[in-house]
């Protein structure tokens, strides 16, 4: 399991994500938003709203692209992008 941790005016976003591929969008503590794909290459966007502010609501959004050998993820806030990066995706192999 992989993971991105943003805190953004105040709230605390994270992304989890594995090779399945899934990925689940957590805001406060609290699951908002969550995919599974049924192959690779995909891609995976979860939303929510989150008050940032007294009264102010923020479009949040988590882009996942799953290929065969990495996944690129973004996290947008307002269209404005917040964090990204890219994880190589580890293969079990069997020997033998």
């Amino acid at each position: 399991m992989n993971e991105l941790n943003v805190n953004y005016r105040g709230a605390e976003l994270r992304v989890e994500f594995d090779s399945a591929p899934s990925a689940r969008l957590f805001i406060n503590g609290i699951q908002r938003d969550s995919s599974l794909a049924e192959e690779t290459p995909c891609v995976i966007k979860l939303t929510s709203t989150v008050q940032t502010d007294y009264e102010w609501h923020e479009f949040i959004e988590a882009e996942l692209r799953f290929s065969a050998d990495d996944v690129r993820l973004r996290l947008i806030a307002n269209n404005a992008e917040l964090a990204s990066e890219t994880h190589v995706i580890e293969r079990n192999h069997a020997t033998g």
